[in-house]
């Protein structure tokens, strides 16, 4: 009966029990409630060691009764585990949002940089940079007398002065360009790797935002032509719009209606 008894002990305890085992066990652990024999500290022990080394935490009482249990440490255990998880998952969300922030900021500083850079290789005297707001937009007059609204959250840089009859600015954003009638007066806008020149008594709206893929001229009056890699590429006429990619490579023309280049802007001249 002992041995029997045994047997049965480390079938349940490996898990290979029968179900007619099973029943068996369990009216030996009944029967022997009241024994000396040491069944109950073998059962108890057993009972023990399957407390603690079964994940399910399941358990046969001495009466045979089935108990299901999940002890605080295995939950906290759990939580803990999640927990770190949670973190770990923040971390990386925070570290990779703030590798993208910084390459923005990198790209801002350098991107001004190279315009305030190209701006000094073209005029060796001083120049201006000019910023507008969200919501604020600037009227400025250059040293040519050719004016320029310049539309919210952008920015312009301008040289001081006049060098043969030409005027170079770096555009970032939008701005509306009137050239003065002096003969022989030419503004050039470069947005990137376009460089669009305008003649006197041109009028002409240009929108080259930051992070676009395109750039839009929009002519009032004149013509402007844009060029790229040394290149002419198109000629835009009065009340004609042309949106080009920001490498110079495809473009679309489509027709304007009159006052509809630059009908954003709210200043009044002087």
């Amino acid at each position: 009966m002992e041995e029997r008894i045994r047997y049965l002990l480390r079938q349940y305890e490996n898990n290979k029990c029968s179900r007619e085992e099973l029943e068996e066990l369990f009216r030996h652990i009944r029967n022997s409630r009241n024994s000396i024999f040491p069944l109950k500290r073998a059962v108890k022990k057993m009972y023990e060691d399957i407390r603690k080394n079964h994940p399910s935490f399941s358990y046969v009482t001495e009466s045979g009764q089935l108990v299901v249990l999940e002890p605080e440490q295995h939950v906290a255990a759990g939580r803990e585990r999640s927990a770190e998880k949670r973190n770990r998952r923040r971390m990386w969300i925070a570290l990779f949002a703030g590798v993208v922030v910084v390459s923005v900021l990198w790209w801002m500083a350098w991107k001004s940089y190279s315009d305030i850079a190209g701006a000094r290789s073209i005029h060796p005297d001083n120049i201006t940079r000019v910023s507008s707001g969200r919501g604020v937009q600037k009227y400025l007059m250059l040293p040519s007398r050719s004016e320029i609204w310049l539309s919210s959250s952008s920015s312009i840089v301008i040289p001081d002065t006049v060098r043969n009859g030409k005027v170079e600015v770096f555009l970032q954003g939008e701005a509306y360009f009137r050239v003065s009638d002096l003969p022989r007066t030419r503004l050039i806008v470069r947005t990137g790797k376009l460089a669009t020149t305008l003649l006197e008594n041109t009028d002409i709206n240009v929108k080259a935002y930051p992070g676009t893929v395109s750039v839009v001229f929009s002519v009032e009056s004149g013509t402007a032509t844009i060029a790229g890699s040394g290149q002419i590429l198109v000629k835009v006429n009065q009340h004609q719009s042309v949106e080009m990619d920001t490498a110079g490579i495809k473009w679309i023309r489509r027709a304007i209606k009159p006052n509809e280049a630059g009908e954003w802007r709210k200043l009044d001249l002087p």
